[in-house]
């Protein structure tokens, strides 16, 4: 199981952004560890960044190839690519030829892709073979492009100025083991944050305050597991980045 995590955080509107991915490591099979990997890649000629959750090795040649080695592959030989859009269909494609139907009938496997268009306006793109219930498998990838299309507008942004989107406002996307995600994540920036007020604390208000930040709360809910979960599915160490953008 993983934690898979990608935020997009509006520092001034959509004109000064910044985009964090933070996983852990730990892969599982039938609920057992089964060794580490890690999950989140820079994608460093297109100022993005991509992970991955669930499917975590790749049948290729008569072997088998752990995902973060194909993944990186993958990212090494289209280093030409010029778009998030032309990289996000070909990432599916790609997975699509590679992998087996019956692996991909099989096993849940997806994508985050997230980065900053030509114009420095934060995409986030998602490729996956199951349905939104997260339980579906369809048994082919698919691509969609979320926040402009969808969520964008919840941070008030009209589509056109980026200043319009509301400075201090995110949008979260994550996958793997949501409970940990759904049941904690808000609870500890609750539980936490009310200290934030106090003037012996310092806020995280920087693309840096809010990379430690986000990194902080991954370990406490990993550690939460590792102490109480029978079957410990998510574990340290934590890995996150920071791209950090402006419009033009």
């Amino acid at each position: 199981m993983t934690l898979l995590l990608t935020e997009i955080h509006c520092l001034d509107g959509l004109s000064h952004s910044c985009i964090l991915f933070a996983a852990d490591r730990r892969i599982s099979r039938n609920g057992k560890y089964d060794g580490t990997q890690r999950k989140v890649f820079q994608i460093p000629y297109l100022q993005a960044g991509v992970g991955f959750f669930g499917l975590a090795e790749v049948p290729t040649g008569g072997n088998i190839l752990s995902m973060s080695a194909w993944l990186s592959r993958f990212i090494r030989k289209n280093s030409r690519v010029k778009s998030l859009e032309i990289f996000a269909s070909m990432l599916r494609d790609t997975l699509n030829s590679d992998i087996d139907l019956r692996w991909r009938q099989k096993h849940i496997s997806g994508f985050h892709v997230a980065g900053y268009n030509s114009v420095g306006i934060p995409e986030f793109w998602y490729i996956r073979n199951v349905k939104d219930d997260r339980t579906t498998i369809t048994g082919r990838y698919e691509a969609r492009e979320d926040f402009l299309h969808r969520d964008a507008c919840n941070l008030g942004y009209d589509g056109q100025n980026p200043h319009s989107a509301r400075t201090g406002q995110s949008q979260t996307y994550r996958n793997g083991d949501i409970r940990a995600h759904v049941t904690a994540w808000e609870k500890i920036d609750g539980g936490f944050g009310s200290l934030f007020k106090e003037p012996e604390f310092k806020r995280p208000l920087t693309s840096s305050d809010l990379e430690q930040w986000a990194k902080f709360k991954m370990e406490v809910i990993t550690y939460f597991y590792k102490k109480y979960c029978r079957q410990s599915i998510v574990a340290r160490p934590i890995d996150t980045f920071l791209i950090e953008g402006k419009s033009a």
